[in-house]
């Protein structure tokens, strides 16, 4: 091993000049990992030439290794440039030795290496098409965090090699997806440690704080270890603010938080072994590769004896988003530890629930979870334990379209870019008194990412609201909790106004399920389907016509609703607002003369489906709102929050007409209501 204990200045400033690093663009990151991979390949290929009786699984073993070697000494300081074999092999053994390459140390992943520069070292090096394509990946320069070493290796064995007659063809493995495997992205890990360090340590007395060793950090799915890489830098700097009478350098730092602060337990070996060498890159060269990994267990959370672990002070994660079907083994393991959330049947819930039962009377827990948390019936007896567990309950909501949380590049098998979940992070404070607070269901345009956390506003949830059996709604701010509130202490639904069957004199509606940017009840069903709604006099058609096409009630939806469909159960207990018969006359014959106007296709597998998007009308929809808002006594500025329900921005707003090319110049919202102050 290398020792750089002579030169800890430079390497201190090393560390230092990384940290303060700009950050690569995502198209540098994705080209780096990309190029990862293809280094992959083409050694595979050139050993499968030189050994062709040796199966094409171990070949590829050998070159993963190699890779591998190759892709880690991109993170240390004093790699020198490689002119020959000789160089590249001096150099990985001497970063890499023999003795710390055992199956259980974190460099495990390199086992083969030894055997990889022996095959290569037969061939012509010099004349290798490999060798240029080596030297320019190792003159490349990167300044990553560690945790790309994580990525790369994910889009390395995103791929098996075969053997194809005579040739090595690479198949896409078993996808990500169906193992609950998300790579957490680097803003969402960066926000989640910082919330719940900032929170443990505002628990904590100051000499609590100065004693380092007291804290313990798990992440229960650890896989490539993102979080506890994040949590390192995260706490070194908070432990260099809290000891500035005893300075240590931020190698001494790093050294006693990996051997003293952090615990992991994961299923997949290999994950844990990519784990631990990204903690080794972020430490080096202060620990033994072989030091690292004593708290990191391969481990299935279900099977963990709670009791023979000491409380945990922060429990953070990204947990496996995977179905727990009846019968399963998962499923049954939760049945026997008698979790109130057996009947989410979903690995996630497990993995908070237990996450709960470790922690210490003052952590904290942080996940991101799916957005269902919220809003599925399935998911009650998830809420039911945040319910009894009844400590500070913070729920950051996240949407889809047009903007991403998990953008990873380009899904397997697929044209997509980024990963369709909507999802939840979800902080929990055990010191705190029980307070649930939410943000609204955001929205964002994709250029917008670096912006999206300044937008996270929360707002407790009206008092008494039942979110076991409702679902927790998403608020943000004062006046979504005003009507929501409102809405609320409506006495009729949409079920007291509908009937089973057809009424001859009433015309029947019907609500398409699908929900993006509109909600449309149709008079004349279109040829498509949809739920029915037969309602029991002219008086309840006209009044859900003008309701359920109203921007308040696709509020109502993106408060309270499902992911991005429309359920039977949730339009029929859907409060209604009561409006005087001549005013739902005006309200509902304003929508039918705008139909035709109003009436759109969208081309689906070659066919032209029909429906009628008000939004083009976006003036009438107001006019509406505000008679509904009238009736539940709320002011008519409480308009412009319902209406930004619809907004696919956070930043772009109703001022500028070009950004409402779906809406006529005419019927600009400003134009409508002036006195309004809409925000830039």
């Amino acid at each position: 091993m290398i020792d750089l204990s002579a030169e800890n200045q430079t390497y201190e400033e090393y560390l230092r000049q990384k940290v303060s690093s700009p950050k690569l663009n995502l198209k540098d990151v994705r080209f780096f990992i990309r190029r990862c991979a293809q280094l992959r390949q083409e050694l595979t290929c050139l050993l499968n030439t030189k050994s062709p009786e040796t199966p094409i699984h171990v070949l590829d073993q050998h070159s993963c290794s190699l890779c591998f070697a190759l892709i880690a000494s991109k993170w240390l300081p004093t790699v020198p440039i490689i002119h020959s074999f000789q160089d590249l092999s001096t150099t990985l053994i001497e970063f890499f030795p023999k003795s710390q390459r055992t199956k259980t140390g974190s460099l495990s992943l390199l086992s083969h290496l030894t055997v990889a520069l022996d095959t290569l070292r037969q061939l012509s090096w010099s004349k290798s098409e490999l060798h240029h394509h080596f030297v320019r990946f190792m003159v490349m320069k990167v300044h990553l965090k560690e945790e790309y070493f994580g990525r790369a290796y994910e889009e390395i064995r995103k791929y098996r090699a075969i053997a194809v007659s005579d040739t090595v063809q690479f198949v896409e493995a078993p996808d990500r997806k169906a193992h609950g495997k998300y790579y957490t992205p680097e803003d969402v890990t960066c926000l989640m440690v910082a919330k719940a360090t900032e929170q443990w340590m505002s628990n904590k007395a100051l000499k609590e704080i100065h004693t380092e060793t007291r804290l313990r950090v798990l992440d229960p799915t650890v896989g490539a270890g993102a979080f506890l890489l994040e949590m390192v830098r995260c706490l070194e700097t908070k432990f260099q603010d809290y000891n500035c009478d005893q300075p240590q350098s931020i190698l001494q730092i790093r050294h006693h938080i990996i051997q003293h602060n952090l615990f992991g337990f994961d299923i997949d070996n290999e994950a844990l072994q990519v784990c631990k060498l990204s903690l080794w890159l972020l430490s080096f060269p202060h620990l033994k590769p072989i030091e690292i990994g004593a708290r990191l267990v391969e481990m299935n959370l279900l099977d963990v004896n709670l009791a023979k672990y000491q409380p945990f002070d922060i429990i953070i994660g990204n947990p496996p988003y995977v179905k727990a079907r009846f019968g399963s083994s998962a499923y049954l393991k939760a049945k026997s530890r008698n979790l109130v959330s057996l009947s989410s049947k979903n690995l996630y819930a497990y993995v908070m629930e237990l996450g709960l039962k470790l922690m210490d009377g003052d952590g904290i827990l942080s996940m991101i979870v799916p957005l269902a948390l919220t809003n599925n019936p399935k998911t009650k007896s998830l809420r039911k334990v945040i319910q009894k567990h009844h400590r500070h309950t913070e729920v950051l909501n996240f949407d889809i379209v047009p903007g991403f949380i998990f953008t990873q590049g380009k899904i397997e098998g697929t044209s997509k870019q980024s990963i369709s979940q909507r999802c939840s992070i979800v902080t929990i404070n055990s010191k705190a008194p029980f307070q649930l607070e939410t943000t609204l269901r955001l929205r964002w345009q994709a250029k917008e990412r670096s912006v999206l956390f300044e937008h996270l506003s929360t707002h407790p949830i009206p008092k008494h609201f039942d979110f076991i059996k409702k679902g927790i709604p998403h608020i943000g701010c004062t006046e979504n909790d005003d009507i929501l509130t409102a809405l609320t202490h409506c006495n009729t639904t949409v079920w007291d106004l509908i009937q089973p069957s057809p009424n001859p004199e009433a015309t029947s509606l019907v609500v398409f399920k699908f929900v993006r940017y509109f909600i449309h009840a149709d008079r004349s069903k279109l040829s498509r389907i949809g739920l029915e709604l037969h309602p029991k006099t002219t008086y309840a058609h006209q009044l859900l016509y003008v309701y359920l096409n109203s921007n308040l009630f696709y509020w109502y939806w993106r408060t309270l609703g499902q992911d991005q469909g429309l359920s039977a159960a949730f339009v029929r207990n859907a409060p209604i607002v009561q409006l005087p018969l001549e005013m739902v006359e005006i309200a509902y014959n304003r929508l039918v003369v705008a139909e035709e106007e109003c009436s759109v296709y969208k081309l689906n597998a070659g066919r032209r489906i029909p429906n009628v998007n008000f939004n083009i009308r976006q003036d009438l929809l107001l006019q509406n709102d505000l008679l509904l808002l009238n009736a539940l006594q709320l002011p008519p500025t409480h308009v412009e929050t319902i209406f930004y329900s619809k907004w696919p921005s956070l930043t772009q707003r109703g001022l500028d007409d070009s950004l409402l090319e779906r809406y006529h110049p005419k019927h600009h919202p400003r134009r409508v209501l002036p006195q309004l102050q809409w925000e830039v």
